[in-house]
């Protein structure tokens, strides 16, 4: 499962607003890709768009979002930064930051996404940037396309309010390979199983590996 889904779901469940920020587009160099997800509340912030002043701009743009969000509906803003220029960073590209206002309304959108996304199942969110914005829709990929992706679809230019965010949502379960059945081993595999990956454990001595449990 994407693990932004777990903390967005309980955020929202408990009643407080956020902002999702994404990274919507690319130019050039940048510290990550399309699709990375950071998640911003008044006092905290989770996850990485990749640090740096980028990061810093990002979350203070994000709480100005929440505030403004009080008085207006589904507040969501793009804003692109260039990363040498303006904010000194050694990557010399640019991003685009999609930032979504997000409360228990959303909440209903946020639990399928993630209903889905555990039962191994890509999912298209469509997110619309135009002054009066449609709610999050969430439909299956076209067939064969279930690979994660994220394109801004943005007509005359992203300040002419015609933009559509466009993202595949997909199940990820990366590969660990772990070395060694002792102690750290042993509770490094217990950490790994609460997370989506597969991990191959290898130690020479057989007798180093926990019982196998029946269940």
């Amino acid at each position: 499962m994407q693990v932004w889904l777990n903390d967005l779901q309980h955020l929202l469940a408990h009643c407080d607003a956020v902002v999702l920020v994404t990274v919507a587009r690319v130019e050039g160099s940048a510290p990550r890709e399309p699709g990375t997800k950071m998640i911003v509340t008044r006092e905290d912030a989770r996850y990485t768009i990749g640090g740096g002043h980028l990061q810093w701009k990002a979350i203070e743009t994000a709480r100005q979002v929440l505030k403004d969000g009080m008085r207006s509906p589904r507040m969501r803003r793009l804003e692109r930064f260039a990363l040498g220029p303006s904010l000194g960073q050694c990557c010399c590209g640019a991003v685009v930051l999609a930032f979504e206002r997000l409360d228990v309304s959303d909440l209903n959108w946020v639990t399928t996404l993630a209903k889905r996304t555990m039962q191994g199942l890509s999912t298209v969110r469509s997110v619309s940037f135009a002054p009066m914005p449609d709610a999050v829709m969430l439909s299956d990929p076209e067939p064969g396309a279930t690979d994660a992706d994220c394109l801004l679809w943005d007509g005359a230019g992203f300040d002419e309010s015609g933009a559509l965010l466009t993202e595949t949502i997909a199940p990820r379960d990366f590969q660990v390979v772990l070395f060694g059945a002792g102690h750290v081993g042993a509770a490094l595999v217990r950490v790994l199983a609460t997370l989506p990956c597969h991990v191959t454990w290898v130690d020479e001595r057989d007798a180093a590996f926990p019982a196998p449990q029946l269940v």
